[in-house]
């Protein structure tokens, strides 16, 4: 569920919550496998999300067997999700994926019609 599409641009001012999620399945064995495909799956730019993290909670085994409690977050995730670096390949990826967006907004700006685009100028 989002309201954001394509191209969309999220202004500094956006909510934070520009998309969820929800699964469902007969089990929660299957709930969490399709959970966790959604997520290796979802790929968002330009801001920070919290993908991470919770790929790390719905990975844990309390989280897994069901015998987590509501002190779960508090106990294995106080100071955030455990921070793991980028493959080469995903280095290299979202390098090209940033340029390539970068190109985007270039091209947009020139063909507006606004007066703060690059051609425009101050006399």
């Amino acid at each position: 569920d989002t309201g954001v599409f394509p191209n969309y641009e999220v202004t500094p001012y956006y909510d934070s919550m520009i998309a969820k999620v929800i699964v469902w399945d007969e089990t929660r064995a299957r709930a969490i496998r399709n959970m966790q495909k959604v997520l290796s799956e979802s790929v968002i730019f330009g801001v920070k999300t919290n993908i991470p993290l919770l790929q790390q909670i719905i990975s844990h085994p309390e989280f897994v067997d069901g015998s987590f409690d509501t002190q779960f977050i508090k106990k294995h995730f106080a100071t955030g999700m455990v921070q793991e670096g980028l493959s080469e390949d995903q280095e290299l990826f979202a390098q090209m994926a940033f340029e390539r967006a970068s190109d985007s907004v270039a091209d947009r700006d020139l063909e507006t019609s606004s007066p703060w685009r690059k051609s425009w100028r101050n006399i």
